[in-house]
């Protein structure tokens, strides 16, 4: 399993804020947490593992639960109470993808987990590690969902590690390529978003803030960038800036989608989350890809499933 990235990488990684790296999990440690996944399911549920009928979404109201621990709604399946399970650190946390985080972030400052659990309260608590993520096929049912988001907690580096292979139009995590760069600079914080606390009484804006100049730049996103779903066999994973725009494509390929999502932060990330952006978007991240300039091939971006 490899354990460094390229320039190449490097390069596209910094320019469309997303990369797609093959041959990075153990395949037997991706089974085990899917073994985990299947064993956390309650019984009322009728999904049947190795009955790919049952698969077919969405979850109808009886076995829908909206516990964000054991999130069970539409066609999402999401398990977050694992999040400190050992299997998942084990996996976010090998040495081979460490060493790659740290190409990003710096040698010696990527922050690891130091709770001891199997089993956590994920709206509390946060390993970097958010869970697996599942999505069910969409079966006849047609998605005209176009919109994305940028995530409003703090971190550096997304991944997206495939349990499984996930198929063109599988659900693949789908990005806004170089929307990354577009967005950074609309934010009042570099790596944190002000939230306005809820009131009974002034009920129309609550949560997250977004600043009118993200929501403009949003739209112009949304009318210039063609979307890149991030199809890729079994063991790879997806990396994805902090601000990029970015969502999961529709499922219509006949298997469920599992993935381990986790954020990967450097471990100074509360004293600078709270800064204003800054000139150099890449200021305070590693010296590799702060100093890389390399370009990339049009095969390597065809292989990134980027059109150009």
């Amino acid at each position: 399993m490899r354990d460094k990235l390229t320039l190449e990488e490097l390069a596209f990684f910094k320019n469309q804020g997303y990369l797609i790296v093959e041959d990075l999990l153990n395949l037997e440690l991706c089974g085990q947490i899917k073994d985990l996944l299947w064993s956390e399911l309650p019984e009322h549920v009728s999904l049947v593992r190795d009955d790919p009928r049952t698969h077919i979404g969405p979850f109808n109201q009886a076995e829908a639960d909206a516990d964000a621990n054991h999130l069970r709604q539409g066609f999402h399946w999401r398990l977050r109470k694992v999040a400190g399970h050992p299997l998942l650190k084990r996996l976010v946390f090998a040495k081979n993808l460490v060493q790659i985080a740290e190409q990003f972030l710096g040698q010696g400052m990527v922050h690891r987990p130091t709770a001891e659990t199997s089993e956590l309260d994920a709206t509390k608590s946060h390993t970097g590690i958010r869970g697996v993520y599942c999505v069910l096929p969409y079966g006849d049912y047609r998605s005209d969902r176009t919109g994305f988001h940028t995530d409003g907690h703090p971190f550096h580096l997304g991944m997206v590690a495939a349990l499984d292979d996930i198929e063109e139009r599988g659900a693949g995590f789908r990005v806004w390529p170089g929307s990354h760069k577009r967005f950074y600079p609309t934010f009042a914080l570099q790596y944190d978003q002000p939230r306005i606390p809820s009131y009974d009484h002034l009920p129309s804006v609550n949560g997250i803030y977004h600043p009118p100049a993200f929501l403009e730049e949003s739209k112009r996103v949304l009318a210039e960038v063609t979307p890149v779903d991030c199809s890729c066999p079994a063991g790879s994973v997806v990396y994805w800036h902090h601000r990029v725009g970015h969502g999961n494509g529709p499922n219509y390929s006949e298997r469920i989608r599992a993935a381990v999502l986790a954020d990967y932060s450097k471990t100074d990330l509360d004293a600078c989350r709270a800064a204003q952006p800054h000139a150099d978007m890449w200021h305070d991240w590693g010296d590799q890809i702060k100093t890389v300039s390399a370009g990339y091939s049009s095969a390597f971006a065809r292989r990134q499933r980027l059109s150009q």
